[in-house]
């Protein structure tokens, strides 16, 4: 089990091996997911509490196993699914009595891992990485995000190790909404794809009909003179709900001439529309949200910061509290003045996967358990209006068709999920020509490592020789196979021999394909695109030399080369 990935904290987050190369990365860091909300009784809460202890055990062995070599730490967003424990690594986990302090986590008789002190420190240590960027963290490991669109400044990550290529995206959104653009991830055919399936057995409706059922819920609740609470995370789904709102609201005003009724609040004044970091993600938004970014004075005239007397006087109103976690903060609050009243509404989005305390309020139709979790008898109506993060089996199968990864590997939380996204994925692939039918789909083992089987690939060894004239610098690169000691291959193992002409000419096609703007020329077995020249030989070799001023030039060429010398060797595997 060379290559293999591990579940930790019940899916809050994935340890990715290769023993060949020695590179070990972790995938999110997340809060650990509360599984016993799937059990009828509240028992198996100590369960919980086991596996979050044992899940930050794993964290801080992690670190120290092999001497803490691990080689990245790969956040896909913001929220506390994806990096609530990145201070504890950062700043506790080489410290024994990190985790003993008096704050409670979560209202669990655990202590918080980490102290607010540690949050600070913690983004000082943090990369940020531009979108379609490919980072080279050492020899054997690159990294490009790629942006996949459920949330703002949300990625998917490609990873190469070796020969060995993964996708990890853990949520994605494929349609796009009001405020951000779909996934642009493009064709990568990874040899992995890693991904969740806690919406599977649920085909999302269409934009348009949810957003009908969510104005028109809202509307009967204000006009039976009920209070409406939306608890958001300040930079996320928020603001497609509230564009949702503030359009509705002026559709209302164009048709009456009347302004609507019932205000719209905000909890704190670090909610904002348009958000200030917004602008810094852009090229993600939809063209409507650039040009309410480049006005000067956006019209948020309807928006205002919550007065808490009002929760206990009449009157309807539509409040955004955070987080989007209703057992702690503002959320909570609000929803223990409103929820024993029927006539009042909770509007769900975010936060709401199996294992969350959300999703036992709107699945759970007795609601005796979340009741007693949140300290207060929930009356009011409860609706669920799908956010941009639900990995339902329709999208699964669209990024499948789309990234064409050699197997794909779900981390689910209900066995039902796995075989009802296995039987769709499989049953696409045969109408689907544009990618391999044989693509295996299997289930992350929830206890121990997964293994995934590494790419066939021709493993390339890059030798670079610099010359020391200054005047005239010049290069070399030679991409070759590795060579296997005699006791560890037999002579039928050995690798196949290129034809020669055959890898020329692909690579000729490539080039001229790929390379318009400039001219090539054939010189015996070498290609030259101004000072650089590539060749290739049957043995798989890559050829090249360039001079200095044309370093950029030679990177893409090499690209190109490295990719045909794949190609071309996986045919003759095939054959």
């Amino acid at each position: 089990m060379s290559f293999s990935v591990e579940r930790l904290g019940n899916g809050a987050a994935f340890c990715l091996r290769d023993e060949l190369t020695g590179v070990t990365v972790l995938l999110g860091c997340g809060e650990a997911k509360d599984v016993s909300f799937f059990s009828p009784d509240d028992a198996s809460a100590e369960d919980f509490e086991a596996a979050t202890t044992q899940y930050r055990r794993d964290l801080k062995d992690l670190l120290r196993r092999d001497g803490g070599t691990v080689d990245a730490i790969l956040v896909p967003d913001y929220r506390p699914g994806a990096c609530y424990m990145l201070p504890y690594i950062t700043e506790k986990c080489g410290v024994s009595t990190g985790c003993h302090t008096k704050v409670k986590d979560g209202g669990s008789g655990l202590p918080s891992p980490y102290d607010i002190q540690d949050i600070a420190p913690t983004f000082r240590k943090v990369k940020a990485v531009a979108l379609k960027a490919c980072v080279t963290v050492n020899e054997h490991l690159k990294v490009t995000a790629y942006h996949s669109g459920h949330v703002a400044g949300g990625c998917a990550f490609y990873l190469e190790i070796g020969a060995t290529t993964v996708l990890f995206a853990n949520d994605f959104n494929l349609t796009g909404g009001r405020v951000l653009l779909p996934a642009q991830i493009p064709r990568l055919e990874p040899t992995t794809m890693i991904t969740r399936s806690s919406f599977a057995v649920t085909v999302s409706e269409t934009q348009t009909a949810m957003e009908r059922e969510l104005v028109k819920v809202i509307l009967e609740c204000i006009a039976s003179n009920g209070k409406v609470v939306i608890p958001v995370y300040r930079l996320g789904y928020f603001h497609e709900l509230i564009t949702i709102l503030l359009e509705h609201w002026q559709q209302i005003k164009d048709a009456s001439g009347k302004a609507a009724k019932c205000p719209i609040y905000l909890s704190d004044t670090a909610m904002e529309y348009p958000s200030r970091f917004l602008p810094v993600l852009f090229r993600t938004c939809t063209p409507t949200v650039q040009n309410l970014l480049r006005a000067k004075n956006p019209n948020a005239a309807d928006l205002q910061v919550f007065d808490w007397k009002r929760l206990q006087q009449p009157g309807p109103f539509v409040l955004f509290t955070g987080p989007a976690n209703i057992s702690q903060g503002d959320s909570l609050r609000a929803i223990k003045a409103v929820a024993s009243d029927p006539k009042n509404l909770i509007v769900l989005s975010e936060y709401c996967t199996p294992g969350t305390v959300n999703y036992l309020l709107y699945a759970d139709p007795e609601r005796k358990r979340v009741s007693k979790r949140l300290g207060v008898n929930v009356e009011c109506g409860v609706h669920y209006q799908p956010c941009g993060d639900e990995v339902d089996t329709k999208s699964i199968v669209q990024l499948v068709s789309r990234v064409a990864p050699r197997q794909v590997i779900l981390d689910y939380t209900v066995p039902d999920d796995l075989e009802f996204v296995k039987t769709h994925v499989q049953n696409h692939l045969k109408m689907d020509p544009a990618v391999d039918a044989s693509v295996v789909v299997k289930g992350i083992n929830p206890a121990g490592r997964t293994p995934i089987e590494p790419a066939r690939d021709i493993p390339l060894r890059i030798h670079k020789a610099m010359f020391n004239n200054p005047s005239d610098v010049q290069g070399m690169l030679i991409a070759e196979p590795k060579l296997e000691s005699d006791d560890e291959e037999d002579e039928s193992e050995q690798q196949p021999q290129a034809d020669a002409d055959q890898l020329l000419k692909a690579l000729e096609s490539s080039l001229t394909k790929w390379i318009l703007d400039l001219p090539m020329e054939k010189i015996d077995r070498w290609l030259k695109l101004r000072t650089v020249g590539v060749s290739v030989s049957a043995e798989w070799e890559v050829h090249m030399e360039w001079s200095y001023d044309d370093e950029a030039l030679a990177g893409r060429v090499l690209g190109i080369a490295k990719q045909v010398v794949h190609a071309e060797y996986k045919k003759q595997l095939a054959q």
